[in-house]
Formats: structure tokens, C-alpha cells, sequence
């Protein structure tokens, strides 16, 4: 039995990187890897190379209040696509973190040719204000736990309101299911520069963090997986090393360390049975 799941887990993977390769209609997301996990200040945002391709970025909320950053450079006019999913995983039905985007012309009314969209998935919109202090930081209440350079422009917070547990969707490569989240959909960007993303918690005093104010506090790590931009972008090398990477890393991602184990030990001993049968062969030859 141990043989036959071995051999499944191999082909299972095998079978979904030919699955990835194989069919064009496949809508995926490159991976991007933070290099460090400490994004949760602006000045440490993880930088998006390309915000038009289609890039996912698993990530975790540990602690309240905690903000995670993101960055990318736009010209005026480019179209913005920001997807928010859950890892269907016991403990995040009801998860459901706020996406803000930053940046100089954010308003709601940006947001305004997609009120349909919003509507049918129940989809809150609220914009922060600009309250700059004697230091030039901005004081926010409760609807953004963070400070951010007054000169970054105005703030939009948008948070999933709708139905828990939301849609679900299978993604085939790595055998994974997430729940569908809020989406933030900008026709045309008010200006050329630097923008930024920030997830956050907005309902962390309810949604599983202790909301008691000990320090000794226990809160509970939260999972969330951000999409940016539609266009697909895949290099040979993509498809070689980092697909395949990516599949380790986001199995990992859903607590599931067995079958990546398994692989691993099937990736060496399927070509070392290979070479001993090969020597063996030969050997009885001779």
C-alpha cells in the first residue's frame, strides 16, 4: 500500500505539471517569492516586478495589527487587477482580510465601473482619509492599523463582506482549493509612479486573534494568497525550476508535508533503481 501511494503522489505531480503545460485555456499565476517574510513596513514592501502579469504571492498574518506591503510601479492610464483567496483550510472559512490600495489620485469613485462586480459579491468599499500629523505620518483609525508617509497619496480599503463560506475553485497544478475573496479592479490609474498594496486583518479582534489587551496575548497565524495582474508570462525557465518549485512551496503552504516527501524520496530512488538494475545487467552479462 505504501508502494501504491508513493507511486500515486509521483503521478499526481507529474500529471498536473503536464496538465500545466499542456492546456492554454489554464489561467495560473507565476509565483513570487518574497526574499524576506518582513514586509510589514512601507520601506520593506515586496516589490512586484510587473503589475500587468499574473503573479501569486502566499503569505501570513501572525499578529494583530500586523500589515504586509507590496509595491509596484504603474504609468497613468494601466489597468490594475488585485485578487483576494483563502487557503481552503480548517480555521479559514471565515478569514477575510482587507486590501488597501495606496498611491497619489486613490479615490472610490476609481472603483466605480465595477459597482456590478462588487454587488454580486457583496464587497465593501470604504476610502480612508489623509490626516497628515506635525511628524508628516498620517493617523488612521481602525479601518487602517498603520502609518504611512503622507506623501504616499490617499488610501482605499476594500474588505469581502459576502457570503462565508464563499465560492470555491480547484486550481489543477497543485491539487489545491481556495475560497474566493474580494477583487480590486482599476480600469485606469490616475497617475505614473509608485503604488502600494497592503493586507491586513480588519476584523482581527473578532476573526480568531485574542482580543484581550495582555500582552501575553496567543494570535493565530492567518493564511492568504494575493493575485495581481492577467497576463500570463512564462519563460523556459519557469516551466524547468520555478513551476515546479512553486508546487513544493505552495503544498507547503497547505500544511501538507507528506507528499512533497514523498516525491522527493521517488525522485531518487526511481533513477537509483534505474542505474542498480542497468549494473546488474550488465554484471550477468559479462
Amino acid at each position: 500500500m505504501l508502494l501504491v501511494a508513493c507511486l500515486w503522489s509521483l503521478a499526481s505531480f507529474i500529471m498536473a505539471l503536464v496538465l500545466f503545460l499542456s492546456l492554454s485555456d489554464v489561467y495560473a499565476h507565476k509565483p513570487l517569492q518574497a526574499e524576506s517574510e518582513d514586509n510589514n513596513r512601507l520601506l520593506d514592501a515586496v516589490h512586484i516586478p510587473d503589475h500587468k502579469v499574473s503573479y501569486a504571492i502566499h503569505q501570513e498574518i501572525n499578529d494583530r495589527g500586523e500589515v504586509d506591503y507590496y509595491s509596484f510601479d504603474a504609468k497613468e492610464g494601466d489597468e490594475l487587477y488585485v485578487e483576494m483567496t483563502i487557503p481552503k483550510l480548517a480555521g479559514l472559512e471565515s478569514f477575510r482580510p482587507s486590501v488597501a490600495l495606496i498611491g497619489h489620485g486613490i479615490n472610490s469613485e476609481l472603483l466605480e465601473q465595477h459597482d456590478n462586480d462588487n454587488n454580486d459579491n457583496n464587497i465593501s468599499i470604504s476610502k480612508v482619509e489623509i490626516n497628515p500629523d506635525p511628524h508628516g505620518n498620517r493617523n488612521y483609525d481602525d479601518a487602517f492599523p498603520s502609518q504611512v508617509p503622507a506623501n504616499t497619496g490617499a488610501i482605499i480599503v476594500i474588505t469581502y463582506n459576502g457570503t462565508i463560506p464563499s465560492t470555491e475553485f480547484f486550481e489543477p497544478f497543485t491539487q489545491t482549493s481556495y475560497w474566493e475573496r474580494q477583487k480590486l479592479i482599476v480600469d485606469e490609474l490616475p497617475s505614473s509612479g509608485r503604488y502600494y498594496l497592503a493586507v491586513f486583518d480588519g476584523q482581527r479582534d473578532v476573526q480568531g486573534y485574542n482580543s484581550n489587551n495582555d500582552d501575553d496575548a496567543v494570535a493565530v497565524t492567518k493564511k492568504y494568497t494575493l493575485a495581481v495582474g492577467k497576463i500570463e508570462d512564462f519563460t523556459a525557465t519557469d516551466y524547468v525550476v520555478t513551476l515546479p518549485v512553486a508546487w513544493f512551496n505552495t503544498k507547503l503552504f497547505f500544511n501538507d508535508y507528506v507528499t512533497p516527501l514523498i516525491v522527493i524520496i521517488l525522485m531518487i530512488a526511481i533513477p537509483s533503481s534505474i542505474v542498480t538494475f542497468l549494473h546488474i545487467h550488465r554484471s550477468r552479462r559479462c
